[in-house]
């Protein structure tokens, strides 16, 4: 009963790592494309908009990170 127990565990342990891996692996991609594009906004609205993508892309992954870990996502103010 122990090392099916344990085994089950394992298993679930590696699910969960295969999913964070796979959501930090998306985030860094979209990482990336904002960092490719840093050169690009000229005026204050073209940077207005570029912060805002860069934020929504930590933003997501924050979230998935907090619902990971069980705590409560507290909305922005």
């Amino acid at each position: 009963m122990g090392a099916a127990a344990a085994a089950a565990a394992a298993w679930l342990q590696t699910k969960d790592h295969a999913n964070v891996a796979q959501a930090y692996a998306v985030a860094a991609r979209e990482l990336w494309a904002i960092e490719q594009r840093l050169g690009e906004p000229r005026d204050e609205r073209e940077w207005a908009d570029f912060v805002e993508s860069a934020e929504r892309a930590i933003s997501r992954e924050h979230t998935l990170w907090l619902a990971r870990r069980g705590a409560p996502h507290r909305a922005a103010p």
